[in-house]
């Protein structure tokens, strides 16, 4: 009967969570100066190169027409030599056409066509193999996801502080994913708690080191300038310290929610366990991932660092400037702070989640 009870209550909650999610979709302000946009697909039928340059690096301009449905358009399309904004297109390209009311103001490719291929592989293989888990995993990553890109992100936008909403956010994420994942339980409390604490070290730690290696707002992203170059005034300092915040929630998560089972299905089959023995078990698991865990945080970091490192490499400059440039030692700081929080997740899973199954 209470068994029957939990699971009803704990189905309610599934429920909640998904409208709720929902709800914050259709109501958020993101998106909200898009109205006047539509999208169509076409394809590339004809293009004419007048090109200044062309090499890896292409200069110039390139006139193109795009068959959309029984219609042929033709755009221009400069190219500046910046791989981060230009496109360079050929016959049979599939692309994407940006309308602002009747008028085409953007080509592009059509990727998204693609992301959503691959976005459906990865949700058929959590419902294929983790069948009612998978669910609560796709309910928890559509609530994250809301959080982030339907609140926090438009909020900051607005002028709201990031550090404290980035705070409170985090928060909501980590509680209501845990209680998703793991039900009504003492396995989702230990595993909330030391998950608030492992990230708030990270952001701490991340708030310091910015205050003491002083980057220059915008000095890390070519977006973030670009934004600051579009006359809008946001707390760049703050988004520093809130992005190293989000990158290391995923990682001091999948910490605490290792340690936290373990101990958890450890109670369950020995209810006579003591406190030491499980605060013991709990730091050897906690070592068997640590190495692995902190690797998988400092490879994502390094691995969007490599183009930069090989210019510096063949233009032959030495390792103490190569870490001196902003970006690179932003980084690498935010590599560091997310693995000391890992590692203090491992110490505070294992000794929270010892108390609270004692008890």
């Amino acid at each position: 009967m209470i068994k029957n009870r939990k699971i009803k209550i704990e189905l309610a909650f599934l429920i909640v969570i998904f409208f709720i999610s929902i709800l914050i979709i259709i109501y958020s302000p993101f998106y909200k100066n898009f109205n006047s946009y539509s999208i169509k697909k076409g394809v590339v039928v004809k293009v004419k190169d007048n090109l200044d340059y062309n090499g890896v690096v292409k200069i110039g301009f390139e006139d193109v027409w795009v068959k959309i449905g029984n219609k042929i358009i033709k755009f221009s399309n400069v190219l500046r030599g910046n791989w981060l904004l230009d496109n360079y297109f050929e016959k049979g390209d599939n692309v994407v056409i940006i309308y602002k009311g009747d008028t085409p103001i953007y080509l592009t490719y059509d990727r998204v066509t693609y992301l959503y291929a691959y976005i459906l592989l990865f949700l058929g293989l959590i419902l294929f193999i983790g069948r009612l888990n998978g669910i609560k995993t796709i309910l928890s990553l559509l609530f994250t996801i809301v959080m982030i890109f339907y609140v926090l992100l438009p909020l900051i936008v607005n002028g709201y502080p990031p550090i404290p909403l980035t705070i409170v956010v985090v928060g909501i994420i980590i509680i209501v994913c845990y209680f998703v994942l793991c039900g009504f339980n003492k396995k989702a409390i230990s595993s909330s708690i030391s998950t608030i604490l492992g990230v708030s070290i990270a952001g701490l730690l991340g708030y310091i080191g910015i205050k003491l290696m002083k980057p220059p707002p915008g000095g890390f992203s070519e977006f973030i300038q670009m934004i600051l170059f579009s006359g809008h005034f946001l707390d760049f300092y703050g988004i520093l310290i809130s992005t190293i915040v989000l990158a290391s929630l995923g990682a001091i998560m999948d910490v605490s929610i290792d340690i936290s089972s373990g101990l958890y299905e450890l109670k369950r089959h020995k209810p006579d366990i003591t406190f030491s023995e499980l605060f013991e078990s709990g730091m050897n698991i906690g070592k068997d991932i640590m190495g692995t865990m902190a690797n998988t945080l400092i490879l994502v970091y390094v691995g969007s660092l490599i183009a930069p490192i090989l210019y510096f490499m063949i233009k032959g400059t030495s390792i103490y400037v190569i870490l001196s440039y902003n970006f690179i030692a932003y980084e690498i700081l935010a590599s560091l702070c997310g693995s000391v929080g890992i590692v203090m997740t491992i110490l505070l899973s294992a000794l929270i989640s010892s108390y609270i199954y004692s008890v």
